[in-house]
């Protein structure tokens, strides 16, 4: 289980109606990064983590399309919204995928926020 866990940089569940960060979860080498988020506005703080830890050449990309509008789109014509990148955590770039699906939890329409950290197979 803990192999499976460990490409994994974070987990967040959103409110799709608020945009209100309700749960996460950040691979504990990465917690100074990415401190409590509860009650954050996940479109708004991913904007603003986004220009802090993506890697330069890919910043276009992103805030292009992390939007709020987009990612509502892209789930509601393909189920998902999937966002390959590269991502700044120590001094090197690492590859990432962020990927959202939506989820239905409780009575509340969420989204499932996955960052997963890769390596290109030799």
């Amino acid at each position: 289980m803990m192999a499976l866990n460990a490409d994994y940089l974070c987990l967040y569940s959103v409110n799709v109606e608020t945009g209100k960060i309700i749960d996460y979860a950040v691979q504990k080498e990465y917690d100074h990064c990415l401190p409590s988020q509860s009650g954050k506005d996940f479109f708004l703080f991913g904007k603003e983590k986004g220009k802090a830890f993506v890697y330069m050449e890919d910043l276009p990309l992103y805030k292009q399309r992390f939007t709020r509008k987009t990612i509502l789109e892209e789930i509601q014509e393909h189920g998902e919204f999937k966002l390959a990148l590269r991502l700044i955590l120590t001094d090197t770039p690492r590859n990432a995928t962020l990927k959202i699906v939506p989820l239905r939890e409780d009575g509340i329409d969420k989204l499932f926020v996955v960052v997963r950290l890769w390596q290109e197979r030799q």
